[in-house]
């Protein structure tokens, strides 16, 4: 993974150290919201992360599940 996605990880892992989905890493592929690390205000919270952490501004349209399905979508709008 990317130094971004190793960051979204981390701060993942942090907020959520008892997540329940039965997968105990998170890879750049992970559905995050299947396999028990986000939900609807954990979502919130790490936008505001990705914005402050990365220094990008996050298109409302973008501010989507599917933008932030995994790790490596997250990461790719960093870096877009």
């Amino acid at each position: 993974m990317s130094e971004a996605s190793n960051k979204i990880a981390q701060f993942l892992k942090n907020a959520r150290p008892d997540a329940k989905g039965g997968v105990p890493e998170i890879l750049a592929s992970s559905d995050l919201f299947t396999d028990g690390w986000m939900d609807s205000l954990l979502h919130l919270s790490l936008l505001g992360f990705v914005e402050k952490e990365f220094g990008v501004r996050v298109p409302a349209l973008y501010v989507s599940r599917k933008s932030f399905l995994t790790v490596g979508n997250i990461a790719a709008l960093i870096n877009r």
